[in-house]
């Protein structure tokens, strides 16, 4: 159809490296390289193609982790944020394509956990 659209979330590790991440960094790197390689696959269909890139959400994946991000609103990112912003990109018309979106919080802070 003449508006189709794909749309996946990465996270802001797709576009830079981060320290004792070399792992996960690595999948989001591959992920992202697919997408834009889809994308030029996938414009002869007028199928427009999104990463949504994060940084830090406030979630459970870091239940896990020994960080986490600050308290305070501004040190991270609400689902809510992101539900919006593949809202929006659901309501463009296919005439030109939002290739990457990322989010970050308008500040990073982070807090070691003990």
């Amino acid at each position: 159809t003449d508006n189709s659209k794909i749309i996946a979330i990465g996270s802001e590790a797709s576009i830079n490296g981060a320290k004792k991440g070399t792992l996960y960094c690595a999948t989001k790197f591959a992920i992202r390289g697919f997408l834009q390689s889809l994308r030029t696959e996938c414009n002869q269909s007028k199928t427009a193609v999104t990463i949504v890139n994060p940084g830090l959400v406030k979630t459970e994946f870091f239940d896990v982790l020994h960080f986490e991000p600050g308290d305070a609103e501004e040190n991270y990112i609400k689902t809510e944020q992101i539900a919006k912003t593949v809202a929006f990109i659901l309501e463009m018309e296919n005439n030109c394509v939002l290739e990457e979106i990322t989010l970050q919080p308008m500040k990073k802070v982070i807090k070691r956990k003990k």
